[in-house]
């Protein structure tokens, strides 16, 4: 996962990250370890997370997600381009949601 461009992160069917590589992490300013069994309210500012929630409920519903979002980060608004889809978990036995986040160049 580390060689992919973008943060990308998986979450399982209650929304608590398994997964995360590198970049990821380092935007949350966490290891990619500290990372799992976090929700989205426990990394996201309340706004981001209600956003992030209300798009992974969109993937549920319809599959798969792409768009846009402005996130405030380190006290600045940036601008990524989302990819959301279902994933299935083997190890857990249950769907998931893969996110892969890409920063826009200005």
């Amino acid at each position: 996962m580390n060689s992919l461009d973008g943060e990308v992160y998986v979450k399982d069917s209650s929304g608590i990250i398994i997964l995360a590589n590198e970049e990821a992490s380092s935007r949350f300013k966490l290891t990619c370890e500290k990372m799992k069994g976090k929700n989205t309210y426990d990394i996201f500012e309340e706004l981001d997370a209600k956003n992030e929630i209300d798009t992974d409920n969109l993937v549920v519903a319809d599959k798969f997600y792409s768009g846009e979002t402005t996130e405030l980060v380190n006290n600045k608004q940036v601008k990524y381009f989302v990819i959301k889809k279902p994933l299935y978990i083997p190890t857990l036995k249950e769907l998931g949601i893969l996110t892969i986040r890409m920063r826009k160049s200005n």
